[in-house]
């Protein structure tokens, strides 16, 4: 019994030795919840969050998550979900959003912008020029595929109106904290509210290998344990 107890004497050097790699190993972030405010002027029927996301190797991936059939006027706090893509940091490095939605009984568009895309646009002599913003689709066309944002093809058609203009929508990463930028109603030609960004934040879960690393040490400091007493 001696003879084990020696063997075994060496065996918390051992578990950390193996439980070392699970405990350094970075984890999978499988997702980046986005949250903040959301302060509107008037209620947004059909909103829509339009989001891309850049990985470590320069790929990006693009996404629609409908937000449900309403966002109602006033300051309301706004949290959001969007698939990562790898892990952090070599996976998941910036990225750009927008909500879009309808207002009105003419069916205008309402966007949120980049901040100094944002400016530009409210500073065009008291009328929204859509057109020059944004040659196509018509904001009629674009209309139709916000109310209809649930189905693939319409879904598409906006990542693709989203892909063609990168540099108009709000971007983010890990860090960002309190960005503040605006809402902007096309139709109308006026400020259509505020929207914030508080944290960007990884969810993340151990890898595979990470949880058999600890499986396989649980059991052998449970028997360690027992033979010391």
């Amino acid at each position: 019994m001696k003879d084990l107890r020696q063997y075994f004497g060496i065996l918390p050097i051992s578990l950390f030795l193996i439980a070392a790699p699970a405990i350094m190993k970075a984890a999978v972030v499988t997702n980046v919840t986005i949250s903040g405010t959301v302060n509107l002027t008037t209620p947004l029927l059909d909103p829509v969050l339009l989001y891309d996301y850049v990985d470590g190797s320069g790929t990006t991936t693009y996404g629609v998550a409908p937000l449900g059939p309403i966002l109602p006027t006033g300051l309301l706090p706004f949290s959001q979900t969007v698939p990562a893509h790898g892990s952090i940091p070599a996976g998941f490095v910036s990225g750009e959003l927008t909500i879009m939605g309808l207002y009105g009984s003419s069916g205008g568009v309402m966007m949120v912008f980049d901040t100094a895309m944002y400016s530009a646009i409210i500073s065009s002599s008291g009328a929204v020029p859509y057109t020059n913003f944004f040659p196509s689709p018509s904001e009629a066309t674009l209309a139709g595929l916000i109310a209809t944002n649930g189905t693939p093809a319409s879904q598409t058609a906006l990542e693709n109106f989203f892909a063609a203009n990168p540099s108009y929508w709000v971007p983010f990463t890990l860090s960002t904290t309190n960005y503040v930028t605006g809402a902007v109603e096309f139709s109308a030609g006026q400020n259509g509210g505020s929207f914030a960004i508080a944290a960007v934040t990884p969810a993340a879960v151990p890898e595979p290998s990470t949880l058999m690393l600890l499986g396989l040490g649980l059991p052998l400091f449970a028997g360690w344990r027992k033979l010391r007493r």
